[in-house]
């Protein structure tokens, strides 16, 4: 047991757990362009959805595409610390504890805070008077790179401190 907890990395966990939540919320924007108007619709004009043709429906299409969205920004993020896990001889159960962590935070809401939506959606605010369209893709791109930036920076994986093939040996 003693072997197992000595290999977490809590600068890992943390700065994984920030880069997957950055992805999915940047997979999520992209997620809105599916049906610009009926999402420009619903955000800008706030009525009803039954105003639109097949309100209900286009409604439902977003919503799965939204969940899609974050299922597949957990499943990237997952491809990615798997990666950089065998590539740099990461402790495997780092990977395990961020996954199960990013989907409980999400799924909880609780990265949901006015501030931090106003900082991570602000650079698509920049390019609002160009379209509905331009925040969604200027945000989902900002932060889908930001992310990735943050996985593979070569001075955050010095921060993080991990020499390669530090694996702790766990005994039976």
């Amino acid at each position: 047991m003693k072997e197992l907890i000595s290999g977490l990395n809590l600068k890992q966990i943390t700065i994984h757990i920030v880069a997957t939540l950055l992805l999915v919320i940047g997979l999520k924007q992209f997620s809105f362009l599916t049906d610009m108007e009926f999402t420009e619709h619903i955000i800008t004009k706030q009525r009803q959805i039954d105003e639109l043709g097949n309100g209900t429906e286009r409604l439902a299409s977003l919503l799965i595409w939204i969940e899609v969205s974050r299922m597949v920004g957990f499943a990237i993020s997952g491809l990615i610390m798997f990666q950089l896990t065998r590539k740099l001889k990461y402790f495997w159960i780092n990977v395990l504890i961020v996954l199960l962590s990013g989907y409980l935070i999400t799924r909880l809401e609780l990265f949901n805070s006015d501030v931090i939506k106003k900082v991570t959606l602000f650079p698509g605010r920049l390019f609002s008077k160009a379209g509905p369209f331009y925040p969604y893709l200027i945000n989902g791109l900002f932060l889908t790179g930001l992310a990735l930036l943050v996985f593979y920076n070569g001075r955050i994986k010095q921060f993080i401190g991990i020499q390669q093939n530090q694996i702790p040996e766990i005994s039976k």
